[in-house]
This record gives C-alpha cells, sequence and structure tokens, in this order.
C-alpha cells in the first residue's frame, strides 16, 4: 500500500491542501491530518483510538478520497494507523510539526514554497516546492508544482473536490520519485 507522509512546516495549509491533491493524484485515497482539529460529528483519529475502527473505517467504501483529521491527542494511534494504510490503497500522512516528525509508515516528504534563499530556510534533500509569486530558484532537488490556477485551490479548500486539474495533476510525480 504506498504512503507518503508530508511535512509542511512553514505553511499548514498548503500541507493540507497537497495531502488532498496527493490522495486525488493516486486516483483516491485517505488523508490523515494530523495536527487538525476535529470536524463535529464526523469520525477522528483520536476517536478512533479511543473507539476502536470499524471495519467501514478501515477499507474504503466509495470512490474518491477520504479525509481523516487528528481530532487532538493521537498518542498511540500507531496500530490505527497501521490497519488504516493496511487497509486503503494510497494513505497520505500529513504532519504540521514545526520539527521534522519520524517516520511512521513512508517517506516523510517536505513541502515548501519555493522562494529565493534570502526568504525561505534551507531544506536538506529533495522536497516539493510550490511555485509562487516570486520566480523559482533553479535546479530544486525533488518535485517543482506549478502555480495553481485561481480557484482550484478554494474549491479543494471545501473539499469540492476539483477535476484533475494542472496542480493536482503534478502531484502524480510525487509519488514516482524516489524519495530517501
Amino acid at each position: 500500500m504506498p504512503v507518503i507522509e508530508l511535512w509542511s512546516p512553514d505553511d499548514r495549509v498548503l500541507g493540507r491542501l497537497g495531502g488532498l491533491a496527493l490522495a486525488l493524484a493516486a486516483g483516491g485515497g485517505l488523508v490523515v491530518a494530523l495536527d487538525a482539529p476535529a470536524i463535529p460529528g464526523r469520525a477522528s483519529l483520536a476517536s478512533l483510538v479511543e473507539d476502536g475502527p470499524t471495519r467501514r473505517d478501515l477499507t474504503p467504501h466509495r470512490r474518491g478520497v477520504a479525509y481523516l483529521p487528528g481530532g487532538g491527542d493521537v498518542a498511540g494511534a500507531d496500530a490505527v494507523l497501521e490497519a488504516l494504510v493496511d487497509g486503503w490503497p494510497a494513505t497520505v500522512l500529513v504532519h504540521g510539526d514545526r520539527r521534522r516528525p519520524r517516520s511512521r509508515f513512508g517517506p516523510v516528504v517536505p513541502v515548501r514554497l519555493a522562494v529565493p534563499p534570502a526568504l525561505g530556510t534551507a531544506v536538506d534533500g529533495p522536497a516539493v516546492h510550490q511555485r509562487c509569486a516570486w520566480p523559482a530558484p533553479r535546479d530544486l532537488p525533488g518535485v517543482v508544482l506549478p502555480r495553481p490556477l485561481p480557484g482550484e485551490l478554494p474549491r479543494l479548500a471545501a473539499f469540492e473536490i476539483p477535476t484533475f486539474g494542472r496542480w493536482v495533476r503534478a502531484w502524480r510525480r510525487v509519488w514516482r520519485f524516489p524519495w530517501p
């Protein structure tokens, strides 16, 4: 089962939207936003740890992308995460920590804005680089994403999953890249 752990220390919104795009680029899957608050009336990772996951939680029951917020303290969630990873065709774990998290199930892939070195923080090794208003530095290691078209990100943020626009299609390269 393919798993990628996204880590976006400088921009949590980019990390969460990137997680949705990455799952869409895989043709569907599960996004677990480990630091996201619970959504009232919906399951969260914290509630699955407390109550135990159901069979419906552990496998997709329709096409598309499922989103599971962390919902609070997710200590002791490794067993539930392992069961989710085993049951879903693709899983994206989104970390919002400032410090690089330890890898649990797949490569930890940094997601950064492609800004001049004087404006950004240093990246050790390859990363996903999001083009923005500034010209992107040349020869960035990893995957460089195009700027999203107007409307793509607001629709994605509202869970109105867009058709495969160029920004979502560009995330397919992240699945194929040989991450360390």
